[in-house]
């Protein structure tokens, strides 16, 4: 249940960030720690399957940079 709040706070942050930068930033670190975390856990269960969370990560970490270079 809290995984579940912690993406659905992040994606209303990132709604909003698109209008107010500095929560937009701080949703897409928060994105971009859970699937940080998420690639980590496939990891360490000798998952071999890691397209799903890495392109997640990607799209996190592209969110990240392009609210950072449009401040």
């Amino acid at each position: 249940p809290s995984q579940v709040a912690g993406l659905l706070g992040t994606k209303v942050g990132l709604m909003v960030g698109l209008w107010v930068a500095p929560i937009g930033i701080a949703a897409a670190i928060g994105l971009v720690g859970y699937f940080l975390g998420a690639v980590a856990t496939h990891v360490r269960a000798n998952d071999k399957n890691l397209v799903a969370p890495g392109v997640l990560l990607l799209l996190s970490l592209a969110a990240l940079v392009l609210r950072i270079v449009t401040m």
